[in-house]
């Protein structure tokens, strides 16, 4: 468990990023160039894999694993992922993830509230998967 200090609070970043992708969040992946990626479902795997799924995405490649060595709770906004003391990505609120076009986001993360279902079995398969071989 990690101390929250902007608000005081003791959350952990489990349940940090599951507030974030219930509501609306950004994978930012770090890289050149860096890239941002609305946040179709997400869940971990373990305390070092987290599993997401690109929202509006339908291959295979839309569900995504980062590996890691630490999460860091940064806020109850952003969630560094961190690799070789790198940070490899953030999970970060649409609000606070420096996209060009946060409305565009919102209306993104509304309509993809509406067919959502019909991928739900397809993730779950998906998150199955990537559980079974270890992320």
């Amino acid at each position: 468990m990690q101390l929250t200090p902007q608000l005081g609070i003791r959350s952990t970043p489990e349940e940090i990023t599951v507030a974030l992708a219930a509501r609306g969040a950004i994978m930012h992946v770090i890289g050149q160039p860096a890239l941002y990626y609305l946040v179709g479902s997400f869940a971990w795997l373990g305390p070092r894999h987290v599993f997401w799924f690109v929202a509006h995405g339908d291959a295979e490649v839309d569900g995504r694993v980062i590996e890691f060595d630490e999460s860091q709770v940064l806020n109850r906004e952003r969630i560094a992922f961190v690799r070789n003391r790198s940070v490899v990505a953030y999970l970060v609120s649409i609000e606070n993830a420096g996209v060009e076009d946060p409305d565009d986001y919102h209306v993104a993360w509304q309509i993809w509230q509406q067919v959502a279902p019909a991928q739900s079995g397809f993730i779950a398969r998906l998150l199955a998967r990537h559980a079974e071989l270890g992320a």
